[in-house]
């Protein structure tokens, strides 16, 4: 599998988990594809430096496939409150227990 190919199907996973999880139609989520091309670069990247990987062995084999697309769905449902501890709005509050960063973190281990 290529990169384009591997990183299409990422992103195509992602918005059905999106779409599935929070009642949205395709349509709503495809209009947000750039923003969760940005978000897999991201968790890549994360990656990448945890592991202090050199290559993209790793991902085109498929082994952080479920773990970038959690990693996706993670960040939209923060979009916006990254920064906050806890978080409130209309008399509903919230606090994050880990970030979607350390999530991601958590799915392999690093290397020394």
């Amino acid at each position: 599998m290529e990169d384009r190919e591997w990183r299409d199907k990422i992103i195509n996973n992602s918005k059905i988990l999106i779409s599935n999880r929070n009642n949205l139609s395709l349509n709503e989520v495809e209009d947000m594809n750039s923003i969760f091309e940005l978000y897999l670069e991201d968790g890549i990247s994360i990656i990448k430096k945890w592991r202090k990987l050199n290559d993209f062995e790793e991902f085109l084999s498929g082994q952080h496939d479920s773990a970038l697309r959690e990693y996706i769905y993670n960040r939209y449902l923060a979009s916006g409150r990254e920064i906050f501890q806890s978080y409130s709005s209309g008399g509903v509050s919230s606090s994050m227990k880990a970030s979607p960063d350390d999530i991601l973190k958590s799915t392999c281990s690093q290397r020394i």
